[in-house]
């Protein structure tokens, strides 16, 4: 153990460093060691001494990183070593200057290329020479003119491509030569030291085509260190739209910034909005032939870019010019040749039909006519197509000029569907199908003539889904099920994935089994469920379909085969909803066998709600006695215990043909827990008394107003987003709506917490429906009622003998109350 003792203390203990034991460590410029017990003697004797010491460290360790060539190493440690050591900064201010100045000059270039190229040359040596050369050179020229340099050197090579390509960018070159100066600069390897100068006129020529985001990107790329950095912040400022640059270091700087300033696209456009918008004529012909004639227009999609954005402002402001036109034309003929006069045209033509689209259907289709020989079927095609939907937004403009005062009526598209006719006639391969089917079911046209477009879309494309939907779709629609099943099975052979495909088979059969329960062909009800057995369905539509056995059962009057595989609610659900829906003739005994359950508890409430959900899957909703429905609410009230889920599924019912006294008896339990759900449960109550009648304007729209406000402190921005949208729906149609186009004052969006709490705590308390009384009628004067109605019954049998009888007129029967039986009636819900 002393032994341990004795190891442990050594190691503890260390020699205290001094000032002459870092001066020795300098002498023998052992960099990393002095550096090491500098930062540990100031540590422990702070002082001017132990900083001067550190500032020396760190001055040997950044010249020995400079010679190694790991010149951004000892970049960096400049900038720490200004920080450690404030009151030194002048020796690391010298370093910086002696070690890292730029630009070179030739002679400097002449000392680096002997250097570079002796052959007693070290690699560190070249690695560090070539870092010097990518900092310091400020014009690819003297590199090319340098005597010293080898001319089959691949540096000169890598520099005579970048002069050329900046001339490309800066001269007036034609598009052609220009793009192909561009294309050279690949050749330049990334890791060459002239790499940064690829960055810069790449950047150079995204600014001149006034792509802001490209350039700032590549300038982002070049060190700041460098000699480029001068040219870098020149086109920044260009860019950033100042009028004075921040730096002009040399001659260069300066000849870059008088080069970029009169060829701006930026300032160029800007001159001529102000002048189209003050609709001087004569300025606007100057600016746009300055503008058709500058220099970074010279790509032909960038003159047909500009070309279509003058078209266009000269729209919105309406502005026709002649000498205008004639600019713009001449200026795309210079790019494209003929075709040059068909752009020009068909822009003008699509630009002018933005307002009046009535117009644009006739030129487009008078432009295909007359330009047919220049252009291909697929580019006719989708002119047309251009042409149809401007006829389906002038239909759609002029159907009803005044949709609040009259009943909307559903616009003629003729015109679309003529167009887009023509259309798939030149273009059979192509997506305007689509639209034209969409348009032909919408004007309800004869089945026939869509069978024949579906048919022309599936020889077209074979292998395209769509068409095939489209067509069991229509034939479902039509209640042919048999055909429409054709379609699926061939659908399914293509793409069995499709959601549209994969559901369709279960709702085919379930329309199918129900057409032949109406038409008593039990034999094809069996055959019909007999096409789901090899597939895998959901336990719920299982349910469903196995419950046809015991409606079947019923139907032949056979004994109930008991509930097997259903569950007894959703069997007892399922066949009320039949013999209503269907008005099968199931006989009397349905409601002694198989009588509609009371939904008493969660459990049962959530199995109704699954047969709900089922059904609207399907299209369909249930069909139930309105006695039935109308007990909703008290279920709700009084079961034991519903879960959150559970409330959230019924409030969600008002979305979609919902009963406004069940959501509010939901809301009703939800609202009691100040849970996370309590905005949505405020909103569902919300939308529910909107659907009351008569609305509750003043509540809704102060419950609205809080679930916004909950919304905004919780974060729950999603509900919040919905919440404003019915928001707005219910402002506009029960305040804001006026004749004369005004609007009502609007009180703030945001309520208070006092009000909030109030709302809640308020619509906590309304479980009932306000049409319902509470007060309870004392005893002995519903005695009294009791008599008095007997009376009258009585009364009503006996003729009074004042009271004269008519021979041709029969005596009414009165049918005593306890004695009448009221069928129940199908509410679809």
């Amino acid at each position: 153990m002393s032994s341990k003792k004795n190891k442990k203390n050594t190691l503890r203990i260390s020699e205290p460093v001094t000032a002459g034991h870092i001066q020795e460590t300098l002498k023998r410029e052992n960099a990393q060691k002095a550096l090491d017990q500098a930062k540990q003697f100031i540590k422990d004797h702070p002082g001017a001494e132990a900083e001067l010491l550190l500032a020396q460290a760190y001055q040997l360790r950044i010249r020995q990183l400079h010679e190694s060539g790991l010149v951004q190493d000892a970049k960096n440690l400049i900038d720490i070593a200004k920080n450690k050591c404030p009151k030194h900064k002048s020796l690391f201010d010298a370093i910086q200057d002696e070690t890292f100045h730029f630009p070179l000059s030739r002679q400097d270039l002449s000392q680096i290329a002997k250097r570079l190229h002796a052959t007693n040359c070290e690699e560190i040596t070249k690695i560090h020479l070539l870092e010097i050369l990518k900092i310091g050179l400020s014009n690819p020229a003297l590199l090319i003119e340098c005597p010293d340099w080898p001319s089959h050197s691949a540096m000169k090579q890598e520099a005579s491509i970048i002069l050329d390509a900046f001339e490309a960018v800066a001269g007036t070159f034609s598009e052609g030569q220009r793009k192909q100066r561009m294309e050279r600069l690949a050749q330049v390897s990334r890791r060459s030291p002239l790499a940064h100068w690829c960055f810069f006129i790449r950047a150079l020529d995204a600014y001149h085509r006034a792509d802001d985001v490209t350039a700032r990107a590549l300038l982002a790329r070049i060190p700041d260190h460098t000699a480029l950095a001068a040219a870098k912040t020149v086109l920044s400022d260009k860019m950033d739209q100042q009028l004075v640059p921040t730096s002009l270091s040399s001659r260069s700087t300066r000849e870059l910034w008088k080069s970029l300033t009169p060829e701006s696209p930026r300032a160029q456009w800007r001159d001529l909005a102000k002048a189209i918008h003050s609709r001087q004529r004569r300025s606007i012909r100057e600016k746009t032939e300055r503008i058709l004639q500058a220099q970074w227009i010279s790509s032909p999609l960038w003159a047909r870019e500009v070309v279509r954005s003058i078209i266009r402002v000269m729209e919105e402001e309406d502005i026709h010019d002649k000498q205008v036109e004639d600019l713009l034309q001449k200026n795309l003929v210079r790019h494209f040749g003929e075709m040059g006069s068909l752009f020009h045209e068909l822009d003008s033509i699509i630009f002018h039909g933005i307002d009046f689209p009535d117009m644009a259907v006739e030129d487009l289709e008078t432009f295909v006519e007359n330009w047919k020989d220049h252009l291909s079927d697929k580019e006719q095609a989708a002119l047309l197509a251009r042409a149809a939907l401007f006829a389906r937004e002038d239909e759609r403009s002029y159907a009803n000029p005044f949709p609040f005062f009259f009943s909307r009526q559903a616009p003629n598209h003729a015109e679309s569907i003529r167009l887009y006719k023509k259309a798939c006639h030149l273009d059979p391969l192509s997506e305007y199908f689509h639209p034209l089917v969409a348009l032909m079911r919408e004007e309800k046209r004869k089945s026939t003539e869509i069978e024949k477009i579906l048919e022309k879309w599936k020889k077209a494309s074979p292998n395209d889904c769509t068409p095939l939907i489209i067509s069991f779709e229509e034939a479902e629609s039509r209640g042919a099920f048999h055909k429409s099943m054709k379609f699926l099975e061939e659908a399914e052979r293509i793409d069995p994935l499709n959601p549209n495909v994969r559901d369709a088979r279960q709702r085919l059969v379930w329309q199918m089994i129900q057409k032949h329960l109406q038409q008593i062909k039990y034999h094809l009800v069996e055959k019909d469920r007999k096409q789901l057995n090899g597939f895998d369905l959901p336990p719920i539509k299982r349910t469903l379909f196995n419950g046809i056995d015991r409606v079947l059962a019923l139907l032949r009057h056979e004994l109930d085969p008991g509930p097997g595989e259903s569950d007894p609610v959703f069997s007892s659900i399922l066949m009320h909803h039949l013999r209503n829906h269907l008005q099968l003739k199931m006989g009397s005994h349905l409601d002694q066998t198989v009588p509609l359950v009371d939904l008493d508890s969660g459990t049962k409430l959530e199995t109704y709600y699954n047969f709900r959900d089922l059904l609207l899957s399907f299209d369909e909703v249930p069909v139930l006695p309105t006695a039935w429905f109308n007990r909703f609410p008290d279920w709700i009230r009084n079961a034991d215990s519903l879960s959150t889920e559970l409330l959230l599924r019924i409030a969600r019912t008002i979305l979609i043909n919902g009963i406004p006294a069940v959501v509010v008896a939901a809301t009703a339990r939800g609202l009691k827990d100040d849970g996370p759900k309590l905005p949505e449960f405020l909103y569902y109550r919300a939308l529910a008394l909107w659907r009351e009648s008569p609305v509750h304007e003043l509540t809704v729209d102060k419950c609205l107003r809080a679930v916004i406000t909950l919304c905004r402190k919780k974060g729950e921005y999603d509900l919040e987003r919905r919440v404003m949208e019915s928001y707005t729906s219910f402002r506009k149609k029960m305040f804001d709506f006026d004749v004369f186009g005004g609007e009502s004052h609007r009180e703030p969006i945001e309520l208070s917490e006092r009000e909030i709490t109030q709302i809640i705590q308020r619509e906590r308390q309304r479980t009932e429906p306000k049409s319902k009384s509470k007060s309870k009628k004392p005893k002995r004067l519903l005695e009294v009622i009791n008599a008095l109605r007997d009376e009258l019954n009585i009364a009503r049998k006996e003729p009074s003998p004042s009271k004269k009888v008519s021979p041709n007129q029969p005596e009414r029967e009165e049918i005593p109350l306890e004695e009448r039986t009221d069928d129940p009636q199908p509410l679809l819900w």
